[in-house]
């Protein structure tokens, strides 16, 4: 067994890294890992010869060794002590030499949780142990058996004592087993392997409750088919497990759906390994999932209400959006039936506004019927102003009248739940059906509270404004068309005019309001002085608030547009002035602000680093991950300046780049160094949106930004092989090509000048000659044309284009977000066959182009897909400032861009990168010009590659 406190040596140069393993173990279970950590090989070997050490965490990139000959070192050193390595790299092939090699494990930074690196450790040393004990037992035997030839009488003693310590040992393989056991059904996982016939051999406790088993022992002998799920679910579990097997590779993150033994669908992230013998073959797979059901709820409600918040903002139809509030809690409350019911301006019935699964004679029915205390559940939610569930239709007495018409439709359950304004008044009601008589659950109560709340936002919306509209209505008709008050005063607040939209503002008669003194209708009487300060400096304001009281003594806000009104002689005489009554205004704004604060709460749970500062870059904003980020508190950040974040040499830079951006080029992209706080330096990649005042003049900067050290250092080795590679094609075409050419052109001469001396033979060697020489100088261009044009030989998968552009999505969710961008994709999407990682990398640069160049009315971008008979056909639609006609062919070649966009930063590299893979694939690329305004770029695959 593992002692309470582990000794644990950590050998990593990185003091992030080691802080962070440091932090997981205290995590996890504090007190019980003693944690050694040194930064060189040297360092830690020393520690090995000195000191008692229970198992090695080993960083193969270290300052004084690096790669696989880092563990081959420590290995050899102390072949005893078990070793974990714990690297960067996420190299499958890499892991399974390490684990052959003799490392217990192989853990990814930034894929290591506290529990996963604690049972890490303590399996390392536990396997290690039990090597060892097999290994002295096989010792131990050897020297039995050579002493039971020497000494015959001794044998039997020597046997027994060799059964009892063989006996000890398989009750410690036992312990083990059972240990191994005990920690998987503890782990939230679920697990299971199989043999090569794909039949169960064991799993955890978790995967035996899933699949409707009392113990894992259940499962041993059973197949798919004997589980509870559907046979389409095993079919596609045994595809997948036979692949894997097939393939002799993992298949990692699998996202599945399977029906569990309660009856449950569940969402699962599957990863399934093949397992090997001892002499290497496959004898079967290991299967790990977590169910992230909840997560894909919590997801999907999240990217309904954005949408819905989308529709409200934008001024969508209330129809419109109410139909899409039902189809939300119908797609996440599967199995029910989702009514929304208005109340009438009485206040007295309700009426149908949308139910797209109900019965349209149930509708009929109960349209426009009288609430009341026992009027159903709507009915009765609508009079007390409270959430009311019935679980059983048929017998609870709120349902009495309404009985024979739930039980002539199957209507068996229904909660519903109050519609309300921002003062608490019903508006209407929202209410889930069920053929089933049920209590409804926690998330579905949960659910429908959301959406009435948001169908109460977007009903007192759409009431405010009609409210507003009509107010326009009558004023236009009431004076010149005008909608607000306008009235003529005095200096000293005497009325000198006011048309009747003024008077029925205040409320008073024309002759009450000429002997009144508008400083008697001001709430604040220094509203007044700061007003006339303010308009005589100026001479003319402009929306300013100020709160007004009318004769009844209501207050009212309004916003004040005024000008000096002068006399004959050019002396002040008065103001004119517009009031407009902002109330119903204000409260929209208070809607706006919730509305604002969940989009900051997005915005705070994005993985970019996002942040706003003033045009001095000092900070006004930042996000969680900011702070993260850079290991700061939001309140030292608020205040300072982002300069000092980045390394001197780039500050010109970056103050260059922030000038250059402009009304007419508002966002820009650019790539810099930061440091970070213990020492290092990372590189950041930055998108920066200028925002202007009222006044068309810089306001703030909004920047979103995401850490690409990684994908640099890979740019640079790139770039380094390619140097090599192309130094190597030099140095062919210079040794070969030109031997080649001379010894073709001194055969060619031999052959002219000496060919009627030359035998049958002789000039077969000549023409040998020649066409070897042909052939090397033809192989010499292959290789150079294969250098100058990258060729790279695709991989060929069978591609699902809708996980592809979800991940599109979640890359440019941010800007989308920022920008208010609506992103739609078709509902029927194929899997088409093509290299995964170039249709990415086409779709990304088609994707980046739009928000690059659409211009700041970009509204939408649009994702389409149709086929011909030979052909797949993908398109990107935006809305924004559009392509030219005469630009749609040169755009796609190197180094072309449009002149009107040479201030936004791109290479002219992309839509070439586009076309080449585009040809790759049997396909090509062209773009048009939308009907109406923006652009639609199209890629063709062939069907047949």
């Amino acid at each position: 067994m593992i002692s309470n406190c582990i000794k644990v040596l950590l050998i990593e140069d990185n003091p992030g890294d080691a802080r962070l393993i440091k932090e997981l173990f205290l995590e996890c279970a504090p007190g019980s890992f003693d944690l050694k950590y040194v930064e060189t090989l040297y360092e830690g070997i020393e520690i090995l010869e000195t000191q008692e050490i229970d198992t090695i965490l080993l960083d193969l990139s270290l300052p004084d060794s690096h790669g696989f000959e880092t563990f081959l070192k420590v290995h050899d050193r102390t072949p005893e002590i078990p070793i974990i390595i714990l690297t960067g790299f996420d190299d499958e092939t890499l892991a399974i030499k390490a684990v052959k090699e003799g490392a217990q494990d192989y853990l990814v930074k930034g894929h290591v949780s506290s529990h996963l690196l604690a049972r890490a450790t303590r399996y390392a040393i536990e396997r290690k142990r039990t090597e060892e004990a097999l290994r002295r037992a096989r010792n131990e035997l050897e020297v039995r058996v050579q002493e039971r030839t020497a000494e015959f009488e001794k044998a039997n003693e020597e046997l027994r004592c060799e059964i009892a310590e063989r006996q000890k040992a398989e009750e410690a393989l036992r312990t083990s087993q059972q240990m191994l056991q005990l920690v998987m059904d503890n782990i939230p996982q679920s697990i299971f392997w199989k043999d090569k016939n794909l039949i169960y051999q064991g799993c955890n406790h978790n995967f035996a409750v899933d699949a409707g088993l009392r113990s894992p022992e259940e499962i041993v002998g059973k197949t798919d088919y004997d589980m509870v799920w559907q046979k389409e679910q095993a079919d596609f579990f045994r595809k997948t497990d036979l692949r894997v097997m097939r393939e002799d590779a993992p298949q990692l993150h699998i996202i599945e759906p399977q029906l569990q033994a309660n009856g449950k669908l569940a969402w699962l992230e599957t990863n399934k390994i093949p397992l090997h013998d001892s002499e290497g073959n496959v004898m079967g797979i290991l299967g790990t999932y977590e169910d992230f059901t909840e997560r894909r709820y919590l997801e999907e409600l999240l990217a309904w209400e954005r949408k819905i918040l989308e529709m409200i903002a934008t001024g969508s139809a209330l129809q419109e959006t109410l139909d899409t509030l039902t189809a939300m809690t119908e797609e996440l409350a599967t199995g029910s039936y989702s009514s929304i019911l208005l109340l009438d301006a009485e206040r007295e019935k309700l009426f149908h506004a949308s139910a797209p699964s109900l019965p349209a004679q149930y509708i009929q029915s109960i349209d426009g019927f009288t609430i009341g205390p026992s009027a159903g559940s709507c009915g009765t939610a609508a009079y007390f102003s409270k959430t009311v569930v019935v679980e059983d239709t048929a017998t609870d007495p709120l349902w009495a009248n309404y009985r024979d018409l739930a039980m002539k439709y199957g209507l068996r359950s229904c909660f519903s739940v109050p519609i309300r304004a921002s003062n608490g008044t019903v508006l209407g009601t929202f209410a889930l059906y069920d053929g089933l008589q049920r209590e409804p659950s926690q998330k579905d109560l949960q659910l429908v509270e959301v959406a009435a709340h948001l169908a109460g936002i977007a009903i007192e919306r759409r009431q405010a404004e009609e409210a507003i509209r009509a107010n326009e209505e009558k004023y236009r008709s009431l004076f010149e068309e005008s909608r607000d008050a306008i009235a003529v005063v005095t200096r000293d607040g005497k009325f000198l005019d006011i048309n009747q939209a003024g008077l029925d503002l205040f409320g008073y008669t024309r002759s009450e309001l000429m002997t009144t003194n508008i400083s008697e209708l001001y709430i604040r009487q220094r509203d007044r002085d700061t007003y006339q300060k303010k308009i005589e400096k100026e001479g003319s304001v402009r929306d300013y608030r100020v709160k007004f009281r009318k004769k009844n003594g209501q207050e009212m806000d309004c916003l004040l547009t005024s000008t000096l009104k002068y006399s004959k002689d050019g002396s002040i005489l008065g103001y004119q002035g517009i009031f407009r009554d902002i109330t119903a205004y204000k409260k929209a704004e208070e809607a706006l602000r919730e509305s604002e604060a969940r989009y900051r709460a997005i915005v705070e749970d994005q993985t970019e680093l996002i942040f706003r500062s003033l045009p001095d870059q000092t900070i006004t904003f930042v996000n969680n991950a900011f702070c993260r980020y850079f290991e700061r508190k939001q309140e030292e950040l608020i205040g300072a300046g982002f300069l000092p974040f980045l390394v001197d040499e780039d500050h010109k830079k970056v103050r260059e780049h922030f000038a250059s951006l402009n009304p007419k080029n508002p966002v820009g992209t650019i790539e810099l160094r930061a440091m970070k706080p213990g020492g290092g330096i990372r590189w950041q990649q930055w998108t920066n949106r200028l925002i202007l005042n009222g006044q068309n003049h810089p306001k703030e900067f909004q920047s979103v930004g995401r850490d690409i050290t990684e994908q640099k250092q890979m740019e640079e080795a790139l770039q380094r092989s390619a140097e090599k590679i192309k130094l190597f094609a030099y140095s062919v075409s210079h040794d070969l090509k030109s031997p080649a050419v001379g010894v073709y052109g001194l055969t060619n001469l031999l052959y002219k000048q000496y060919g009627n001396t030359l035998d049958a033979r002789g000039k077969t060697y000549c023409e040998q000659i020649l066409k070897a020489s042909e052939q090397i100088a033809a192989l010499v261009e292959k290789i150079n044309l294969y250098i100058s044009t990258k060729e790279v030989s695709l991989i060929i998968e069978r591609v699902n284009l809708r996980h592809v552009l979800q991940m599109i999505k979640d890359e440019f969710s941010t800007r989308f977000s920022i920008r208010s961008i609506r992103w739609t994709i078709p509902d029927d999407l194929p899997e088409v066959k093509a290299d995964r990682l170039a249709l990415l990398r086409v779709l990304r640069n088609l994707v980046d182009n739009a928000l690059k160049y659409g211009g700041d009315d970009l509204s939408e971008i649009a994702v389409g897909y149709e086929e011909s008979p030979h052909h797949h056909i993908i398109s990107v639609r935006d809305d924004g400032i559009g392509i030219r006609r005469e630009d749609t062919q040169k755009i796609f070649d190197l180094f072309q861009r449009k002149e009107e966009v040479r201030e936004i930063e791109g290479s002219g590299l992309g839509l070439a990168i586009v076309k080449e893979i585009a040809e790759q694939h049997g396909g090509k690329v062209w773009a048009t010009p939308a009907p109406g305004k923006g652009s639609i770029f199209y890629i063709s695959i062939s069907k047949k590659i």
